[in-house]
């Protein structure tokens, strides 16, 4: 019997990703007040241990958000995290 979870993906092949769709890749992320994140403006932040988060939008507006735990996902478009971010995270394109 065929598997009826693989004949549910196969419409989905071949279609292009959303601005907002989901992150198909997640890099790490080194805090900097000076530098742009290196792979350019991500589609959101995924936080991999608690902390806060400090970023910059596309158009150099800062933003910041307390408290966060792992697992929480902030969807923007960041082009800079910055040295007040005391959360691990990654950014995810």
């Amino acid at each position: 019997m065929a598997n009826p979870l693989i004949a549910l993906a196969a419409p989905w092949t071949g279609f292009t990703l959303l601005p907002g769709g989901p992150f198909t890749v997640l890099k790490a992320v080194t805090p900097d007040d000076d530098a742009d994140l290196p792979d350019g403006l991500a589609r959101g932040i995924m936080v991999f241990a608690a902390g806060d988060v400090t970023w910059l939008d596309a158009g150099g507006n800062e933003h910041a958000l307390t408290g966060l735990v792992a697992g929480d996902v902030i969807p923007c478009a960041a082009s800079r995290v910055k040295e007040a971010t005391t959360a691990t995270v990654k950014a995810g394109y």
